[in-house]
């Protein structure tokens, strides 16, 4: 509550001193050393983690994906199976291989798709 007081006492034209400060710098000081004493700290730690963690691995050399795969049956293009390696491969990474592309077949997988669709509210 002595916000008011001051910033009249600030207008009247009273001149503060360093000294009135002194406390806040102190303050603002004692802060920032805590934080350069937390930042040795982690350091610290993160060299004594460093010396004792194991080397990583070699790296494995990367395969890049096939173009295209060859089509399970007559019925998907290979136009198609090129598109779906190029999302598989956007999507996934490169690491990622397709083993076999087959048409959907069931009826189960059918009704359960259309009914999911049609549970959509279109507005």
């Amino acid at each position: 509550m002595t916000v008011i007081p001051n910033l009249l006492a600030n207008a009247a034209g009273e001149s503060k001193s360093l000294a009135d400060a002194a406390p806040h710098l102190l303050g603002f000081f004692v802060v920032l050393g805590t934080l350069a004493a937390l930042l040795g700290l982690c350091t610290l730690v993160s060299k004594i983690l460093q010396r004792y963690q194991p080397e990583p691995a070699a790296p494995k050399p990367v395969r890049k994906p096939a173009a295209a795969a060859s089509p399970a049956s007559d019925s998907i293009s290979p136009e198609v199976v090129t598109v779906i390696a190029a999302a598989v491969a956007a999507v996934a990474g490169d690491k990622q291989r397709i083993i076999s592309i087959k048409p959907q077949k069931s009826s189960w997988s059918q009704a359960g798709r259309h009914q999911h669709h049609t549970s959509h509210n279109i507005r």
